[in-house]
């Protein structure tokens, strides 16, 4: 079933963090944004504080590529899973004009 067929309206805020993997979370963003053909969303990247030059990294090909789906964040700390999502989560809701309505 085609996902953008079932919510043709709706709008999905994507999470992914990072933590020292750059290369293995920009394939990841690369198949998240695949499966997001034609569904109206945004992918807001987290780094949780890899200390590796993994957000410039990330930021740097999300810039190249012409990403504008795509976020990435400085979490500043690694506070662990919750945390890295709980940043994306709060800036991904900081705009009431592209709140999602799925996350």
């Amino acid at each position: 079933m085609n996902a953008a067929a079932s919510f043709p309206s709706a709008r999905v805020l994507t999470i992914v963090l990072n933590d020292r993997t750059a290369e293995m979370t920009l394939r990841a963003v690369a198949a998240a944004r695949r499966a997001m053909q034609g569904i109206d969303g945004t992918i807001i990247v987290v780094d949780n504080d890899s200390q590796d030059g993994s957000f410039d990294q990330m930021s740097a090909h999300v810039t190249a590529e012409g990403w504008a789906d795509v976020t990435v964040l400085a979490a500043g700390r690694n506070g662990g899973f919750g945390a890295g999502n709980n940043c994306g989560i709060l800036a991904g809701l900081s705009d009431p004009e592209t709140t999602p309505d799925f996350i």
